[in-house]
């Protein structure tokens, strides 16, 4: 049995690399950071074009099975994002989030992109998806990947008597 935390861990890895090859699939020329840098887990580059990363991936579920509607922590910590923006300012690049939602029942996932500036808040990327996901850049919705694992959900089982 898969811990919470592995589970976790499983996801941000999984949602990483899948974000790193949709963005060189969109013409950028991609690095990952190393592991556990806690502002940015990609760097992107094209042409002139230069964007930090931070890669978000969720469940699509909440633990109770229903479709997951809440934002994506994105720079919840105190100062963290006014760190991310010297970071990008001293560097030239903008800060771009790639949000990551699993579907571990179907095997797919779908990825979305946006602007951290353009956010209501740095603090999270809103996620709702009847009225937030028609918002974002989609880089591919619903694709099938056999890589996700039924150890990634979180929905909890319950025994009914």
């Amino acid at each position: 049995m898969t811990s919470k935390r592995e589970r976790q861990n499983e996801l941000a890895e999984f949602g990483e690399v899948r974000a790193y090859r949709l963005l060189r699939q969109n013409a950028f020329s991609v690095d990952r950071m190393p592991k556990n840098f806690p502002l940015f887990d990609l760097m992107a580059r094209r042409g002139s074009c230069r964007v930090l990363v931070p890669v978000k991936t969720r469940n699509n579920t909440t633990a109770k099975g229903r479709i997951k509607t809440n934002a994506y922590n994105l720079y919840t910590k105190p100062s963290h994002y006014e760190a991310a923006k010297k970071i990008a300012d001293f560097a030239g690049a903008k800060i771009f989030w790639v949000a990551v939602t699993v579907d571990v029942k179907a095997k797919t996932f779908s990825a979305y992109i946006g602007d951290v500036a353009k956010l209501p808040s740095k603090k999270y990327i809103p996620m709702h998806p009847t009225r937030n996901l028609r918002n974002y850049r989609c880089l591919t919705k619903n694709q099938r990947d056999e890589e996700i694992l039924a150890a990634w959900s979180n929905v909890m089982e319950t025994v009914s008597v």
